[in-house]
């Protein structure tokens, strides 16, 4: 019980630690707020023959972040600029294409070197063209039946005008029915990439190495470094579970503690080959690069799959993992633990050895 509260009154005595953690739950309940999370860049949509079917594609545009356009220029101007991700021009004669099955040339789709997410933008065209397009792919099918196609165009344009044309149940291997939840991404990234660096660019935990000489390796080890980084990282997780209860996720708060387990084993390890200043350069590099792998804005490893492994090895990332898999991760991270500390050992031995 001494031991413990002895690193309790040293994470208290820590303020600019206290104060990260403040910070730390503000953050995260600040992008869980609405609005928080920003929009993606719009696209532009212009052209067309100003049909039933175009008035339909555009009304389907123009609610999944498409613009309309009456001047082409223009809108391409904004694209170059990067006002606009990306645009798509429609054919004048675009219901003559549909009905003689003439999708090659449906639809121009202009990008830049600019553009974040076109592929989005491109799926949302490619699916309100298809939409109009099914009705005639159907007719075709039933015309051996006896089926007109004006009998198939009729039935589908009452299931238009009831607001939609297919439908999709969502349900689980039970049965029971569960709409689905958005993952707030934001909250998800402030959470894990906060803690990485509260947890590891804080001061080393051999910070007080002088004292081994006195208590010995594995006095040492017991009484002062595992406890010390113990109560930092549950510390930590604690603010976070704060933090996310504010925010309303309250299914990420056991996750959150084993990522706090991985990253206090990882702040050991660290410890036993690194000295402070470097190991708080290797920090701000993972960092970086988590801006950029983790899915917190754009994954870019639809784009690139080759980076999923390069982004498993970087530790901010791990929270991700650990919600795919908690309980494997709780026994990797109890493993990484015992490693850590095992390795810290050896490293502190070779170094009692030689003074």
């Amino acid at each position: 019980m001494s031991i413990l509260l002895f690193a309790c009154k040293r994470v208290v005595k820590n303020t600019s630690f206290l104060i990260l953690l403040l910070v730390y739950i503000a953050a995260i309940f600040a992008a869980s707020l609405e609005g928080a999370q920003g929009e993606y860049p719009q696209a532009g949509v212009c052209g067309g023959d100003n049909s039933a079917a175009h008035q339909r594609i555009i009304a389907h545009l123009t609610e999944n972040g498409f613009i309309l356009f009456d001047d082409e220029e223009e809108m391409l101007q904004q694209v170059e600029n990067g006002r606009l991700d990306c645009a798509v021009v429609l054919p004048d004669d675009l219901s003559r294409r549909l009905a003689a099955g003439e999708m090659n040339g449906c639809a121009r789709f202009v990008t830049s070197p600019l553009s974040l997410i076109p592929e989005r933008y491109r799926s949302h065209v490619s699916s309100a063209l298809f939409r109009e397009y099914a009705p005639y792919i159907t007719a075709s099918a039933l015309a051996d039946a006896g089926i007109t196609r004006e009998e198939v165009l009729a039935e589908y344009e009452e299931m238009f005008a009831q607001g939609y044309a297919f439908s999709f149940e969502i349900s689980t291997m039970d049965g029971a029915y569960h709409p689905e939840k958005k993952e707030n991404t934001l909250v998800m990234g402030t959470v894990s990439l906060l803690l990485f660096a509260l947890l590891l660019g804080n001061r080393a935990a051999d910070e007080q190495t002088s004292m081994l000489r006195r208590l010995g390796v594995k006095k040492m080890l017991l009484a002062v470094i595992l406890p010390q980084e113990l109560v930092y990282a549950g510390t930590a997780a604690v603010a976070g579970s704060v933090g996310l209860a504010l925010a309303g996720e309250l299914q990420w708060i056991m996750p959150l503690w084993i990522y706090a387990l991985l990253l206090c084993a990882l702040r050991i390890l660290l410890t036993a080959f690194m000295e402070d200043r470097e190991r708080k350069i290797l920090v701000a590099v993972a960092l970086l690069l988590s801006l950029a792998l983790c899915p917190v804005f754009v994954d870019l490893t639809l784009f690139a799959p080759s980076l999923v492994v390069l982004r498993s090895l970087i530790a901010p990332y791990w929270f991700w993992i650990v919600l795919r898999a908690p309980f494997a991760c709780l026994l990797g991270g109890c493993a990484a633990l015992a490693l850590s500390c095992a390795m810290l050992c050896a490293r502190w031995s070779i170094v009692e050895k030689l003074a």
